[in-house]
């Protein structure tokens, strides 16, 4: 888990956690959340494109040598897609009733990847 900071205030501006972290086949995923009044000032972007550039970096560089990162989010949330989507992450469909909204309501998803051979870092 990271914090997500603004770095001339040194305010907390929200959270990036890696779950899922498989060495078979080298892939993990990505979450993150920002405080609503933090909300655009780039901070959303920011903070998947530097986990991706870390994580998809080679061992040797300092990196953990992953081969492909993964953001999800619930299809209501267009402006998540946007964030994924400006952080060099690849729409790659829907995946029916997968996000729990809250308790017994499933939402669909969509999937964005990042894999090393698209890296832009």
């Amino acid at each position: 888990m990271f914090a997500i900071i603004d770095a001339q205030e040194n305010n907390l501006l929200g959270s990036l956690s890696i779950r899922e972290i498989n060495r078979l086949p080298d892939q993990a995923t990505a979450t993150y959340w920002v405080y609503p009044d933090a909300r655009g000032r780039g901070a959303a972007g920011k903070a998947p494109t530097a986990a991706a550039d870390w994580m998809l970096s080679p061992v040797r560089n300092g990196g953990l040598g992953l081969h492909r990162l993964v953001l999800v989010h619930a299809v209501l949330n267009t402006v998540s897609c946007e964030v994924a989507a400006r952080a060099g992450f690849a729409f790659e469909g829907t995946m029916r009733d997968f996000y729990v909204g809250s308790p017994g309501i499933w939402r669909d998803s969509h999937p964005h990847t990042r894999p090393t051979t698209d890296r832009t870092g």
